[in-house]
């Protein structure tokens, strides 16, 4: 996984009406739950939400998303408090590039 430049989702406030900050914006692509960003269409950035644990009650405090934009894939890592929600704090120095990988997993039943 590679640290990434985080300048390449502000391409995003070129189709917005009103500027997000990088904050609301790493918020809105990395959460499955989207305020700003609910009726913006992020197809020509090629942005799908691939994957996550977005935590809840009684689903620990770990949180994490993969995203593909721009032809790459992100995970970036956040936490869920009961108290609080989600807390995005840390979330824009946990972002790196990561690849997709087939692993095989044997569970016993």
């Amino acid at each position: 996984m590679s640290k990434v430049d985080l300048n390449v989702f502000e391409a995003i406030n070129c189709i917005l009406d009103d500027c997000l900050d990088r904050e609301t914006i790493l918020q809105e692509l990395f959460s499955d739950d989207k305020y700003y960003l609910y009726s913006t269409d992020l197809s020509q950035f090629g942005y799908k939400l691939i994957h996550g644990d977005f935590g809840g009650e009684g689903e620990g405090e770990y949180c994490y998303a993969v995203i593909a934009f721009e032809g790459k894939f992100y995970k970036g890592e956040y936490s869920y408090y009961s108290y609080n929600g989600c807390d995005f704090d840390g979330l824009a120095n946990s972002i790196k590039e990561v690849v997709p990988k087939e692993v095989t997993k044997t569970v016993y039943v």
